[in-house]
């Protein structure tokens, strides 16, 4: 699969709609994202959730607040209430307007449009069928808005859109009481400072530096794991089609996903952002300028040929041989075995117990051995990945 489908080229002025914008027949989305469309229509098909059934199961499912939210935060125009009860059926309809936030979406030509934004509603209101318990969501929204901004479709985009909430478990994030969710997104955060320890430790150190540094990190990471990258992208900073190339990592990550840790890939990404600004931050000379540059990452996270870079890698992992640990292990209690058995007689009862002891101590040290070198061997591949495309891209800037 290549690292970058397709090239970009930004635009401003939307009036002119050209076949590098159409994705789909009578959409205009970002452009030159015709490899992006096809890429993520192909996944569409290992999702066992049918657009057909939850659509139809909408009507009578899902709740009118849900559906009028959703008709409030895109702009779209209203159902028509009829019958008895129609004016408080408006009253509230209109307190519920009044209180939803108005959905961000990229600035493609197809959502300047109240067709386009239609098509998302169906698909939000299919979602909020399939998981009622989530309803509607700002940040499922914002996601769904810019999958189907590539894709251009309200059936690949639900199928999508299902088939990343299963295999994230977004649940864990979406589904359940308050204070689970925060536990379950602090632990997240958690693991990624931890694993920024021994594959970026240059980063690592440099919010080490202040007292509150490590809350500092773990607050930027916190934002970015709940918002699901969603608010990384501002239209006044960044043209979307630059975006849509962030969104292809989450969509289709580098490596394997593990069964045992689906938000794997999700928290490898938000450690590559961290560590593509670790030059800006290791500039900060106190706790307040720190805390400021990190978040402009709230506000926008830059995508250029170096994040490019780095997302492509495949992420490191902690890989161990066992058979030279068990050799060594072996080996100790080998020796440990004939040392004692010149011992007198007195020790012949513990004999067993301190080979296995040594043995057990050799393999154990051996193990830690081997993690610290990967940990050593990950941390300099890196280090030499993000000073090797810095100067290549200064070079650039230079020439």
């Amino acid at each position: 699969m290549p690292a970058e489908p397709g090239r970009f080229t930004a635009m401003k002025d939307h009036s002119q709609h050209s076949r590098e914008q159409q994705v789909n027949v009578q959409w205009q989305g970002p452009r030159l994202c015709e490899e992006y469309n096809a890429l993520w229509q192909s996944l569409c098909n290992d999702s066992p959730v049918t657009f057909s059934e939850w659509v139809l199961r909408a009507v009578d499912t899902v709740p009118q607040t849900v559906t009028w939210e959703l008709e409030a935060a895109l702009d779209v125009k209203p159902t028509k209430v009829v019958g008895v009860g129609r004016k408080m059926h408006e009253k509230n309809r209109k307190a519920v307007y009044d209180e939803t936030q108005r959905l961000k979406l990229p600035a493609i030509p197809s959502y300047s449009q109240q067709q386009g934004r239609v098509k998302l509603v169906l698909a939000l209101k299919a979602f909020a069928a399939w998981r009622p318990r989530v309803g509607f969501n700002v940040v499922i929204a914002g996601l769904a808005g810019q999958l189907m901004a590539v894709l251009g479709n309200e059936r690949h985009t639900f199928k999508l859109l299902a088939l990343l909430y299963d295999r994230y478990h977004l649940k864990d994030y979406f589904e359940h009481d308050w204070t689970r969710r925060r536990e379950k997104i602090m632990l997240d955060a958690q693991k990624v400072w931890d694993t920024t320890e021994y594959q970026w430790p240059d980063l690592f150190q440099i919010f080490q530096r202040f007292k509150g540094g490590k809350e500092i990190f773990m607050d930027i990471v916190r934002h970015l794991l709940s918002t699901l990258l969603t608010e990384a992208h501002t239209p006044e900073i960044q043209a979307f089609e630059w975006h849509v190339r962030l969104l292809h990592r989450l969509v289709l990550p580098v490596g394997t996903v593990v069964p045992n840790d689906p938000r794997g890939p999700l928290r490898h990404l938000i450690m590559i952002i961290m560590a593509r600004h670790q030059h800006l931050f290791m500039t900060c000379r106190s706790e307040k300028e720190l805390e400021l540059k990190v978040g402009n990452l709230r506000r926008s996270v830059r995508m250029d040929p170096l994040l490019a870079k780095l997302l492509a890698k495949e992420p490191g992992r902690e890989e161990v041989n066992l058979f030279p640990s068990l050799m060594i292990g072996s080996a100790a209690g080998i020796f440990s075995h004939h040392v004692l058995g010149l011992l007198p007689s007195f020790f012949e009862p513990t004999e067993l117990v301190l080979s296995l002891s040594a043995a057990a101590a050799g393999a154990i040290a051996s193990l830690r051995w081997q993690v610290r070198c990967h940990n050593e061997h990950v941390a300099d591949a890196n280090r030499a990945l993000l000073a090797g495309e810095r100067r290549k891209s200064h070079s650039c800037v230079v020439t």
